[in-house]
């Protein structure tokens, strides 16, 4: 359902400051810029996740930002969360409608904020481009085409309510993969690090590839594409468009489980990445199997250093790899697992291939220093033997990850609690050069350099 709201936008500096008129929406905790508006026009769509209890996405056309960005208001549209159930057979505790006061007289139960908006990503089926929104509350995720709303894609084990065990909080973490060729479908990514798996062991952390291919054949055949009245939406089960699941190995499960598989997410080649929580590995899958491969376990506390290369405002660190004991019993020994307090690979990892070299990048946002708290650090590493090609046993050499630079903020731009790392994106889809978010660097003032990766 669109609706109008007010945004204020102005003139900032040399760039473009953008605010809600809504305390407390969180409004920008995610957003993507597409073709998402009729006319196919470039938009950027921003997330409020609380905004109007339920959650927003405002969906600015750039032309009009631009253009208007000298005012002090604009005026323009934003998604709304509907209350519309699919599954009649889902765990789900949908909300009923509303009294005139307010409050939903037909729910008694407690259950997740809506979050409406909170991740989102542009998904493209053969050419056409969807946004995506998740809607963790509900572990719903909703499909918009020209800003209408066309499928909500929901999992029939879900559950919303407070306390419950199973699977919740779906689309916590959300990622568009991209095909190997041209034209083809888009495959989406879905996971929540706080869902209990089958023998409730809690909060271990679960995800979902879905199939973009089987997605649009159903919305083909349902027309609804084709259909002008907004209240013509299609209901799927995620589990009709699985590809792939993903869960917390048995060699990775720790006593008092709690692993929270699914912090972070990237992919390359074949191979799909997860950070996890207490965990203090990056977990490697087969993305198209969803089978354990190996993992990268976060390096000591006092590494050896080579030498210190200074680039802009970073340090790099060089240092060798170093083997990895490996780990036979099914769980992880408290005594000799060290605590994930840098939480290594929990906010964010990034990947790519640049000078025929396969690297990926994993942040350790709360990292510690004898000189500084919290200042955090990025680690990036180099791997041979990428898989392609949808391997299904991954007969092929297992990728080997060595260890190449530890990158931290020289000592003027630290600060305790700096949280150096705390999200990284590349420039574009192919670049090497990599945007690093410290936004507790500087005495709170933020830090955002780009860093050029081999």
């Amino acid at each position: 359902m669109l609706v109008f709201t007010t945004v204020r936008s102005t003139g900032f500096g040399e760039g473009l400051y953008l605010t809600s008129s809504v305390a407390n929406s969180h409004f920008g905790s995610s957003f993507k810029v597409g073709n998402f508006l009729n006319g196919h026009k470039p938009a950027i769509a921003i997330g409020a996740p609380y905004d109007d209890i339920t959650g927003s996405v405002y969906v600015l056309p750039l032309d009009e930002v631009l253009e208007n960005h000298e005012s002090k208001k604009g005026v323009f549209s934003a998604l709304k969360s509907s209350k519309y159930s699919p599954n009649t057979t889902s765990n789900l505790q949908i909300l009923e409608d509303e009294d005139d006061d307010g409050y939903h007289s037909k729910s008694t139960s407690l259950n997740f904020p809506i979050r409406f908006g909170y991740s989102k990503d542009s998904l493209n089926l053969a050419g056409a481009e969807f946004l995506v929104v998740s809607e963790p509350g509900t572990s719903q995720l909703k499909l918009f085409y020209s800003g209408k709303l066309v499928a909500v894609i929901s999992h029939n084990k879900a559950t919303a309510g407070l306390g419950d065990s199973g699977i919740k909080e779906l689309g916590m973490v959300l990622k568009t993969i991209k095909p190997s060729s041209e034209g083809g479908y888009d495959n989406l990514f879905i996971g929540s690090s706080y869902s209990d798996n089958y023998l409730s062991r809690s909060q271990s952390g679960y995800g979902l590839l879905l199939s973009g291919e089987k997605l649009f054949h159903k919305i083909v055949e349902s027309q609804v594409l084709e259909m002008e009245s907004n209240d013509d939406v299609i209901g799927l089960d995620a589990m009709d468009l699985q590809l792939a699941s993903f869960e917390v190995p048995a060699s990775h499960k720790l006593v008092n489980a709690y692993e929270q598989v699914g912090t972070s997410v990237e992919t390359l080649g074949d191979l799909l990445f997860l950070g996890t929580g207490k965990v203090g590995e990056v977990l490697v899958f087969s993305k198209y199997t969803g089978s354990f491969i190996t993992s990268i376990a976060a390096p000591n506390p006092d590494p050896k250093l080579e030498s210190n290369n200074f680039v802009e405002e970073l340090i790099l660190i060089n240092q060798k790899s170093r083997p990895r004991d490996s780990e036979d019993s099914d769980f992880y020994s408290a005594s000799k697992k060290l605590k994930n307090w840098s939480l290594f690979g929990f906010h964010s990892i990034v990947s790519g291939t640049s000078s025929s070299k396969n690297w990926v990048l994993i942040s350790a946002a709360y990292e510690s220093t004898p000189l500084c708290s919290l200042c955090g650090a990025v680690y990036l590493y180099e791997f041979e033997n990428l898989p392609t090609g949808h391997c299904q046993e991954h007969q092929q050499s297992k990728p080997k990850f060595n260890l190449v630079s530890k990158i931290i903020p020289t000592i003027a731009s630290q600060s305790d609690t700096c949280n150096f790392g705390v999200q990284m994106t590349k420039t574009n889809t192919n670049s090497s050069q990599v945007l690093i978010s410290g936004d507790g660097c500087l005495d709170g003032r933020g830090l955002i350099p780009q860093v050029p990766i081999l």
